[in-house]
């Protein structure tokens, strides 16, 4: 009599725990699979997004290089609200940086963004160099950037361009420049000790 329903039984007690491994192991797939779904579905939306920002960020490069003369003003520390178009734009442009996924045009894009804030700087302090005036550096740095941000939406190879380069040098050198009148720095470039 035992063994009339032990093999029943057996069966049924067998085929649940298939069936609950089963489900178990379906369900943690469908997880997964609804996890890569969705994680692909941000990365789009997020590509999308950093896409509009990028489109923004040029849309500004082309008002600030219409207005390169606001722009150096404002970059100059005159009063902003002067020119609330320019500062506006320029800080669209800053918004637009954390979106751009490749380190070495957001490497630029940051060049391109602080020179036109410190164009200024690099006039007072840019030894050494013929290099114009603010607003001549503001327009400059502006189409190098259009360019730059342009080859990044078409998906083109990065490459810092020889102008980029020179305005990196400049602008290394007039920030350390400026460090060391203010008495940040040491000639050396290191930190100066306070109360000298």
């Amino acid at each position: 009599m035992t063994a009339e329903w032990l093999t029943p039984t057996g069966t049924i007690v067998g085929a649940m725990i298939t069936a609950g491994f089963g489900g178990w192991l379906g369900g943690r797939r469908s997880k997964k699979e609804q996890d890569t779904q969705h994680r692909f579905e941000r990365e789009q939306a997020l590509a999308e997004h950093g896409r509009d920002k990028v489109d923004g960020a040029i849309s500004s490069l082309y008002f600030l290089q219409g207005h390169s003369r606001e722009a150096a003003e404002v970059s100059n520390q005159q009063a902003s609200v002067e020119h609330p178009g320019v500062l506006e734009q320029h800080q669209r442009l800053e918004r637009a940086l954390p979106y751009l996924t490749n380190a070495q045009v957001r490497a630029d894009a940051e060049l391109v963004h602080g020179v036109i804030r410190d164009a200024w700087l690099m006039v007072q302090f840019g030894d050494g160099y013929v290099i114009g005036s603010a607003q001549e550096i503001v327009w400059r740095v502006c189409r190098e950037g259009i360019a730059l941000l342009g080859r990044y939406l078409r998906m083109e190879p990065h490459q810092t361009s020889a102008e980029l380069d020179r305005m990196r040098r400049i602008y290394d050198e007039a920030n350390h420049a400026f460090g060391v009148y203010l008495g940040e720095i040491d000639e050396d470039g290191t930190a100066a000790e306070p109360g000298q």
